[in-house]
């Protein structure tokens, strides 16, 4: 009996140790890793490249930190301290304020190289100097360079002066032969030229124009500058001349079209005409085509004789006692407008010859009158203004009250004077 309570009082502890397990069990350590990496940043640092005040506050933030880094008691459940202390570190870290290098004398060294021109040296010489410059150039531009490596800019300043003063002076190249030869293709209109010697010769001036224009040329370089100039010249001597192209007939295809009167036409026809007009035109105007274009000036010149000849036949329209007179093509809205005589007043047109006024308008003074195939003939018509006013029972509305009034009086007083028997 005792036996059988031992051993259950045994198993009732095992499962009491088992259930408190999980409770006894140590929590897991914060993580250091990025604050241990800012630690090791900043330990790295030179306090003299640094203003004492900028520095001063970033060591307060160190040892805050590496506090926190040496505290083996922190557990995940501190995590947020790490993190918070990590941030305030680096923080005061990316404040630090730079204490410059001296770079007046880099400055000086970099405007005397400056003051220079390339094509009094050698280029040997210069190219030296060049790279030494450019050297110097980038770590005067680099802001971020400290006192501490202020041993770099004063080794970027002595290389720049010992180039300088290394440098061996050249002569100055000849160019006049090649200006010359320049200034004889300038002179040519590349248009009396045919377009295969064009070519090599135009592409020898623009060698030899940038050779002239090169500033850093010297006795070094004559070699070149005299090929330029032999190449040019060979290329000039080699040009193959052209004879103006033959625009006679163009000419009198133009003419012709000035002959004709565009508003004889209607838009729509005289629109082609006009487009190969001013083709030609472009052509007749442009002094640079040769017998080389003579093809295309041909083609112009067959294109604007067959819009002409593709117009329509045109007919003479008189206007008697008016204007509109001229010559048109069948169906065109040609204007017309009566002149009306002093004392007269329009009455209507007669139309002679086809065509017809346009309806609803045949008695207007200023009317449309559409062309037929033929010749036509228009007549303004007129009459008397006064024998209108009083005669014409037809316009005897015209007059007012006034009139019919004092009609009436003159006509009663002579009635009276005529029909009163003598005393």
């Amino acid at each position: 009996m005792k036996k059988a309570l031992s051993i259950l009082l045994a198993a009732a502890l095992a499962i009491g140790l088992l259930a408190l397990m999980p409770l006894m069990a140590s929590a897991a350590d914060a993580d250091k890793t990025d604050l241990g990496a800012a630690i090791s940043f900043f330990l790295g640092l030179a306090e003299t490249n640094y203003t004492p005040a900028s520095w001063a506050d970033a060591d307060a933030a160190y040892q805050i930190a590496l506090g926190v880094f040496n505290d083996n008691t922190l557990t995940d459940e501190d995590q947020d301290a790490v993190d918070q202390a990590n941030a305030d570190f680096r923080a005061a870290m990316a404040a630090l304020v730079i204490i410059p290098a001296d770079k007046t004398a880099l400055g000086a060294a970099i405007d005397a190289f400056l003051a220079l021109t390339e094509a009094e040296w050698t280029h040997a010489s210069w190219a030296v100097a060049f790279a030494a410059y450019q050297a110097a150039q980038g770590l005067y531009d680099d802001d971020t360079i400290y006192v501490g490596a202020q041993g770099l800019i004063d080794g970027a300043e002595a290389a720049v002066s010992n180039t300088i003063a290394a440098l061996v002076a050249a002569n100055p190249a000849d160019k006049s032969d090649l200006g010359a030869a320049i200034n004889a293709f300038l002179a040519l209109k590349w248009y009396n030229f045919s377009t295969a010697s064009w070519a090599p010769a135009n592409a020898a001036y623009l060698i030899a124009k940038g050779l002239f224009d090169d500033n850093t040329l010297n006795e070094e370089d004559q070699g070149a500058i005299d090929g330029a100039e032999a190449a040019l010249t060979a290329a000039i001597a080699a040009l193959d001349g052209v004879d103006p192209a033959d625009k006679d007939a163009l000419e009198e295809a133009i003419n012709k079209y000035l002959a004709l009167n565009a508003g004889s036409f209607k838009e729509s026809t005289w629109a082609p005409v006009v487009e190969a007009y001013l083709i030609a035109k472009g052509m007749l105007d442009d002094i640079t085509l040769n017998e080389e274009k003579q093809g295309d000036i041909d083609q112009a010149t067959a294109t604007l004789l067959a819009a002409i000849d593709a117009l329509p036949a045109i007919y003479a329209l008189v206007v008697n006692g008016g204007t509109g007179s001229g010559s048109y093509e069948e169906g065109l809205a040609v204007a017309i407008s009566a002149i009306t005589p002093a004392g007269k007043a329009f009455v209507s047109w007669t139309v002679t010859g086809g065509g017809r006024v346009v309806p609803g308008e045949p008695n207007d003074a200023n009317t449309t009158f559409i062309m037929p195939a033929s010749a036509a003939m228009l007549t303004a018509n007129f009459r008397p203004l006064d024998y209108v006013r009083i005669f014409n029972l037809k316009t005897a509305y015209e007059w007012n009250f006034g009139n019919w009034f004092m009609f009436i009086f003159l006509f009663g007083w002579i009635w009276m004077w005529f029909t009163t028997p003598s005393a």
